[in-house]
């Protein structure tokens, strides 16, 4: 809680942390042949972004929809995985999404 009160009064270093780990999942997204498991790994920087207090709920939603714009380019800009199929892919990917806007809604 200590370090959670602290970026609550330093807000600017909080919003900084949470833009370089949401570019940082976005990168490893990107550079992950079997990006669909990294689509999960955006869920703990929407929870950072909830828990820190002082961020109003624009900058909440801000977060939902670069997380979930991050899942939609991952599944785009990934290179292909050829073990794996397409409804696979695709379809972890939407569970992706679903579990950040489940974040979102209960947190």
């Amino acid at each position: 809680m200590y370090i959670i009160d602290t970026l609550s009064r330093h807000r600017l270093v909080a919003m900084g942390i949470i833009w370089l780990l949401l570019g940082l999942v976005f990168y490893t997204d990107l550079q992950t042949p079997l990006g669909f498991a990294h689509g999960i790994i955006y869920a703990p920087v929407l929870v950072f972004a909830m828990v820190v207090p002082g961020f109003g709920s624009r900058f909440r939603r801000q977060i939902l929809w670069l997380s979930s714009l991050g899942v939609i380019l991952g599944y785009f800009l990934t290179p292909y995985a050829y073990n794996m199929t397409e409804h696979y892919i695709i379809t972890n990917r939407l569970l992706s999404i679903a579990v950040l806007v489940l974040v979102y809604t209960y947190s």
